[in-house]
This record gives structure tokens, C-alpha cells and sequence, in this order.
């Protein structure tokens, strides 16, 4: 096997389920209000000028009524398997720790470096890449007119968005994002979740969430770009850089769960069943 696809199989263990941590802000709202009883904290204004597109704003963790994960519509889905508990449960004790001593630590000290402004310009540029894998996935389940707006989404964005920076696609013309991955295309065809799963470092997955990551990832064009190291410093920037929008309202729900292992399985769940039915 030669060195650059070694380069891209290692890239691709590294970044196979993303550093989680526990769940991807972009993937989970918390309601700290319902869960915490504290206020969540407000949304920060990004001042807008006419000389430059507008970034993404900022999303508070909160659900409106319309998207609470709690609601009814949930009360219907199957039990979770969560046949390997004993293990989940001590890698979510291992992650935790990671998360406190490391992450926390790390994410601190770049959101006092990095302004809102960078970091949602980063945020925007990192969504722009997934393009192949949001439009490989909306094509499987035979989606066109989200394949075609990733697709328009894409152009304008690497173009007139400087390299995905700007969401111009969204914000000029009216292409909103699209949300879908390899684990949803899967769902669309029958294919049920597996043992639910706590990775070391890598958080929460299902056996079909690993399976989708796995294709997203080979889908990525970074992994065929950079070496090992430089995927992995990638990746660890991704996943720090999102981090950085929810930190406070992540250790907020952690403190006031009665079972945190339990909460976080329960937004992980949730939210994917919601992600699949939409």
C-alpha cells in the first residue's frame, strides 16, 4: 500500500466519527432552560456592513416549541439498544474527563484568541467542504432538489463566498443549508440502528452511524489532500472551533442532569430519529 493511501486510511480512522465529544453543537440544541431551570444566554449580535457578505449567525442551544426533541412525537420509537451499557458507560467517564481537562481547556483559550467573527467564517468554510458527502447522501435517497441546492450552495459559496467563509448562498439568494448524511441515506432504506455505542474520544454513535461516517469521511476531498497529521490537526480545529459556540451550555446541562450518561444518549437518539424523519 503506498504512503498517500495510507495517509488517507489513517486520516480516515482519525476523522471517523469527528471529535464529538459528546454531540456536535450542529447537530444537538439543549433546552437549558427546561433541563437546568437557568437562562440560557443570549444571542450575540454580529454587526453587519455592505462591503462584505454576512457570516452565519450564531445559534443559541435552544429549541422553540416547534423543534423540542422531548415532544410526543418521540414517545412512539423503539427502546434503544444499549446491549453493551457497562462499556458505554465507562468510555463515557473517560470522555467526560477528556472533555474537562483537555477540551474545555483548549476551547477556552481559543475563543479568547479567535473572535465570533473567525470562528463563524471557520464554522461556514468546514460545512462548504462536506458538500460530496451531503450531496452523495441526498442523491441515494433520491432527494433532487436538496442534491440540486447543495449543489448551487457549493458554487456560490466557494465563489462569490470566498472559499465557503460567507454563506452568500443562503443569505443573498435564498439556498438554505441541507442536512443530511450517509447515516440518514441508510435509514431511508430499512437499514436499522445497531447497538448503540460509546467510543473512547469519539463519543456516541450507532452501529449504522459509524457505518455513515465512514462513508462521509471517504467522501471528504481533505483526506486525499494532507497527510495523517495534518488531517488530524484539521479535524481536531473542527471540533474545537464548534465546541466553542455551546461550551457553557454543555457543562450547564452536565451539571443539572440527574444521569448524564442517559441525557446524552437521549439527545444523540432523539436527534437522529428527528434528523431521519425530516
Amino acid at each position: 500500500m503506498n504512503t498517500k493511501l495510507l495517509n488517507v486510511f489513517f486520516a480516515l480512522v482519525f476523522t471517523l466519527f469527528s471529535v464529538d465529544i459528546t454531540f456536535a453543537a450542529n447537530e444537538i440544541e439543549i433546552d437549558i432552560e427546561k433541563k437546568s431551570g437557568k437562562q440560557a444566554q443570549p444571542k450575540k449580535e454580529i454587526e453587519k456592513t455592505k462591503a462584505e457578505p454576512e457570516l452565519k449567525s450564531e445559534k443559541t442551544l435552544v429549541f422553540g416549541e416547534e423543534e423540542d426533541p422531548f415532544d410526543d412525537e418521540f414517545a412512539s420509537l423503539p427502546k434503544i439498544d444499549d446491549r453493551f451499557e457497562s462499556f458505554n458507560r465507562a468510555m463515557f467517564g473517560v470522555n467526560s474527563k477528556i472533555e474537562r481537562y483537555f477540551f474545555e481547556p483548549l476551547t477556552k483559550g481559543y475563543r479568547f484568541l479567535a473572535p465570533e467573527p473567525v470562528r463563524l467564517a471557520l464554522r461556514n468554510a468546514f460545512d462548504n467542504v462536506g458538500m460530496p458527502a451531503r450531496l452523495v447522501s441526498s442523491a441515494v435517497q433520491g432527494d433532487f432538489d436538496k442534491s440540486g441546492r447543495t449543489v448551487g450552495r457549493f458554487l456560490i459559496n466557494s465563489t462569490a463566498g470566498i472559499g465557503g467563509l460567507f454563506d452568500v448562498a443562503e443569505e443573498y439568494v435564498g439556498l438554505e443549508s441541507v442536512d443530511e448524511d450517509f447515516d440518514q441515506a441508510l435509514a431511508s432504506y430499512g437499514t436499522p440502528n445497531g447497538p448503540y455505542l460509546v467510543l473512547p474520544v469519539f463519543g456516541p454513535v450507532s452501529t449504522r452511524h459509524a457505518i455513515g461516517k465512514t462513508v462521509d469521511g471517504v467522501l471528504n476531498p481533505i483526506n486525499y489532500f494532507l497527510p495523517f497529521l495534518g488531517n488530524a490537526g484539521l479535524a481536531l480545529g473542527e471540533q474545537v472551533n464548534s465546541f466553542s459556540f455551546y461550551i457553557e451550555d454543555k457543562k450547564a446541562l452536565d451539571q443539572d442532569a440527574v444521569d448524564p450518561y442517559q441525557s446524552i444518549q437521549d439527545f444523540y437518539y432523539q436527534n437522529r430519529q428527528k434528523k431521519i424523519r425530516e
